[in-house]
């Protein structure tokens, strides 16, 4: 829910980049929480790294358009028990690549999805060119596997290509340049698979 009010706030016409951030970190915070009552809730741990990198990131943009002199502001605790975000993303990628070929249709699928967001999210992570072009078509291949075992034109369908949008015309917008060139590339490129119609269960 935050994080839908957060979009709705930085879409307005003031643009609230400051509220819309605390509703993010609320919306990251709740979902590590979502994680702990259930550690079968992989994507819980993918939406916490997908929204601390933002926030992180966004941080980062403000205090250096606010220059050097500017008060660097409390960001609070970050991931807990020290957990970086390769650490995050390697715990999230193993859980997931379990369930890819589960004998459950929902596991399989919830799988791909958090596939497609964790390659997306090499984009703003360190990683070697070799490796960022092999994240790039894996990407892509999820997202045709997610569409075939959800079904094109399902609410399971057109959830993921809504998320999957907001690293096109969102996320984006929160991050310092260069940085979401690429992020932009690929989530535009995850999108176009999906099939237009999908956005009519949207209505």
């Amino acid at each position: 829910m935050e994080k839908r009010q957060a979009e709705v706030l930085y879409a307005g016409d003031l643009a609230d980049t400051e509220n819309s951030i605390k509703l993010l970190k609320s919306a990251r915070d709740h979902y590590w929480d979502a994680f702990l009552l259930d550690r079968t809730f992989t994507w819980a741990i993918v939406q916490y790294l997908s929204l601390d990198l933002i926030i992180g990131l966004s941080t980062r943009r403000r205090d250096a358009a606010a220059g050097p002199a500017a008060e660097v502001p409390q960001q609070g605790p970050s991931y807990p028990m020290e957990m970086n975000p390769e650490r995050l993303w390697r715990l999230a990628f193993l859980l997931s690549r379990y369930d890819l070929n589960s004998q459950f249709r929902d596991a399989r699928m919830w799988a791909h999805q958090n596939m497609i967001e964790l390659h997306l999210l090499t984009t703003l992570m360190p990683a070697r060119e070799a490796w960022a072009k092999k994240a790039d078509e894996r990407a892509i291949e999820y997202t045709d596997n997610f569409i075939e075992i959800a079904g094109p034109h399902t609410i399971d369908t057109y959830s993921t290509r809504r998320q999957m949008f907001r690293y096109v015309d969102w996320y984006p917008s929160l991050l310092p340049p260069p940085t979401p060139e690429r992020l932009k590339k690929l989530a535009a490129d995850i999108c176009a698979r999906f099939p237009a119609a999908v956005e009519e269960k949207g209505s």
